[in-house]
């Protein structure tokens, strides 16, 4: 995984040019990494002229910690899209009477 030093990003987007998986992506004129698809090539540290990307090395529990906290994301989300449909059915049968 790579970190990206925010300070030092121009957000020229070589390394997002340069990134063989799409993990690296401009938001606000600045670089931001997806760490479900970086792989740890490293070929964005090479491709950025400010060196502003380090390498992050993870633990198998730090990556476990990562997943576990966008598997309760995913489902938060699940849960109020359900409820959404939940309400729109209630309201259907409520007009249908």
């Amino acid at each position: 995984m790579v970190r990206i030093n925010t300070e030092r990003c121009l957000g020229c987007g070589s390394c997002v040019q340069n990134c063989p998986t799409g993990a690296l992506t401009l938001f606000r004129k600045k670089a931001r990494s997806n760490t479900n698809k970086c792989i740890g090539c490293e070929i964005c540290i090479s491709a950025c002229p400010q060196g502003a990307i380090e390498i992050v090395i993870l633990t198998e529990i730090d990556e476990l910690r990562m997943k576990m906290q966008s598997l309760r994301k995913r489902t938060r989300q699940l849960s109020q899209e359900l409820d959404r449909f939940s309400q729109m059915k209630d309201r259907e049968r409520k007009q249908n009477l």
